[in-house]
């Protein structure tokens, strides 16, 4: 790995420890509420920003994920607002075609946890660029925002048998690409700093033997696992 590869995991790894405890009632973090080291964050949807604002809504086919709005004010604060794309409220579907559109939506859940960690990635990156090398690095970012190594790391070591993709889908509330992405990249390793190894597992022990204990109680074969939609 290169130095320049551990710095960006270093900085997902740091704001991870920087968070409170009551943060890690599950895996699945809600990025939308966690302390970003004194910046000013504002999640919303590209929808409600247009309406907001006076403009036009960007369309999924002009940007099919979302984006980071770097607002300077004259007071030199910088503001972010972090804007995706509105999901379908349950409300609105139609009860014969519940279960389709469920699915869908179960899938537009996880891709926008994806989003939300890539753009969160940009902003504590300094991205200015907007190039491929550093959507590279905000990638980088958010897979170890979602699945951080040493948990995995962890799981792996404690489990009966090895993570399967569909169980990272299941456990972190991600998708089912960035989960087979993540198990690739466990194959090379990155370097822990002493001083964020120990503080990053406390957040995670709790969960971590809750899991291992449910699991080796209810451990079923590979192939009867809940195998999500494809995305």
């Amino acid at each position: 790995m290169t130095n320049s590869y551990n710095k960006i995991i270093t900085k997902a790894r740091e704001l991870l420890v920087s968070q409170d405890d009551s943060a890690f009632k599950t895996f699945k973090l809600d990025l939308t509420k966690l302390n970003y080291s004194g910046k000013n964050v504002l999640f919303d949807t590209f929808q409600n920003y247009a309406k907001i604002t006076g403009t036009k809504a960007i369309t999924k086919k002009q940007n099919p994920d979302g984006c980071t709005i770097v607002v300077r004010e004259l007071n030199h604060d910088t503001n972010y607002v972090i804007l995706t794309h509105e999901i379908l409220p349950m409300a609105r579907i139609h009860r014969s075609n519940a279960r389709n559109v469920s699915q869908k939506i179960d899938i537009a859940k996880r891709r926008l946890k994806w989003t939300l960690a890539h753009e969160i990635g940009h902003m504590c990156l300094g991205h200015t660029k907007d190039n491929p090398a550093e959507e590279r690095e905000a990638n980088a970012f958010a897979s170890e925002l979602l699945m951080p190594e040493l948990v995995l790391l962890e799981l792996n070591r404690q489990l009966p048998q090895k993570l399967t993709i569909y169980e990272l889908v299941r456990i972190f509330g991600v998708s089912q690409s960035a989960a087979e992405n993540r198990l690739t990249q466990l194959q090379r390793k990155t370097e822990f700093s002493p001083a964020l190894k120990e503080p990053l597992m406390a957040k995670y022990n709790k969960l971590v033997l809750e899991y291992v204990d449910k699991a080796k109680q209810e451990r079923v074969p590979q192939r009867w696992l809940y195998q999500p939609r494809r995305d």
